[in-house]
C-alpha cells in the first residue's frame, strides 16, 4: 500500500508527522484525517493521499463532503447523524451519501 522510492524516503515523511498514532498508520500506508490532528498532519496526509503515496484514508464525513480526492472505493460507515433540532438520529439525504 505505500509507494515510495525508498525506505528513507518514507522515514523522512515520518519523521515530519507529530501524532504518533499516525506515524504507526503511515508506515502500513494507511493515512487518518480528523479534526485531532494538527494542520500539519492534516495537510501531510491530504497531499500522500493525492499523490498516491498512500492508497487508504480514513477520514470524517466532514472531508468526505468537502474535498474532492480521487478514490477507487469509498466505504461509507454509518449514514445517521443527530439533528438537534429534532433531538433523534436521522438518515443522511442520499445525496450527502453520494457526494462523500
Amino acid at each position: 500500500w505505500l509507494h515510495f522510492p525508498s525506505e528513507d524516503d518514507l522515514q523522512a515523511i515520518l519523521l515530519k508527522v507529530k501524532d504518533p498514532n499516525l506515524r504507526h498508520t503511515l508506515s502500513f500506508g494507511i493515512g487518518m484525517h480528523h479534526a485531532g490532528l494538527t494542520e500539519g498532519d492534516r495537510t501531510l496526509v491530504e497531499e500522500l493521499f493525492c499523490s498516491t503515496k498512500i492508497q487508504i484514508l480514513v477520514c470524517t464525513s466532514t472531508l468526505a463532503w468537502g474535498v474532492n480526492f480521487p478514490a477507487h472505493l469509498v466505504v461509507v460507515k454509518g449514514t445517521e447523524f443527530f439533528d438537534g433540532k429534532t433531538r433523534r438520529y436521522v438518515d443522511f439525504p442520499i445525496t450527502d451519501v453520494l457526494q462523500m
